[in-house]
């Protein structure tokens, strides 16, 4: 996972109206080199780069009708919005990246991308247990510590996965391809 590149301005807008242009422009750059993106992502890459506080109601909003006018696929998932290239369909999506340097959260990766880091997993273990799944599809992630959160998460990109039949139990009721 690579944290997109963008000019950080030294002063902050004096009106978030007047920079839409910028704005959007900035979401492009970041849907172009991150997606899929979760917003809290994208607000946060935003307000960075325009040196303003990540938690201004003006700028989600902002964000929100910049969103609407860019031509991306957005998907939903407990209460977070994931922001998609246009070219990319959520359900063909079988990348997945490694998060190194804590520059996402786990919530922040949809479960079409811990999917595929499910099917990876097993495609190179054969078979897991459910347990060892999510241990070892958290790895895949980059994170190496298992929480509540994380197992959650987890367990979501496996019904997922599951629900479109990418994997599958075996009669031991381990998880195989």
């Amino acid at each position: 996972y690579k944290k997109a590149d963008l000019p950080i301005y030294q002063s902050a807008p004096t009106d978030l109206n007047s920079s839409r242009a910028t704005i959007k422009e900035l979401m492009s750059k970041v849907i172009s080199e991150e997606a899929p993106v979760s917003r809290r992502i994208m607000i946060k890459r935003v307000s960075e780069a325009l040196n303003i506080p990540s938690n201004s109601k003006q700028l989600n909003e902002i964000i929100g009708i910049c969103k609407s006018q860019l031509e991306i696929k957005t998907t939903i998932e407990d209460e977070m919005e994931f922001l998609w290239p246009k070219d990319i369909s959520p359900d063909k999506y079988s990348d997945f990246r490694i998060t190194l340097n804590k520059e996402r959260e786990i919530t922040d990766i949809p479960r079409e991308e811990v999917a595929n880091a499910v099917v990876q997993v097993i495609g190179d273990q054969v078979s897991l247990s459910q347990q060892d799944l999510i241990k070892e599809g958290a790895k895949a992630l980059g994170f190496m510590r298992l929480g509540s959160i994380i197992t959650s998460v987890l367990e979501k990109g496996i019904s997922y996965a599951s629900s479109n039949n990418l994997i599958h139990r075996n009669a031991k009721g381990n998880w195989i391809l």
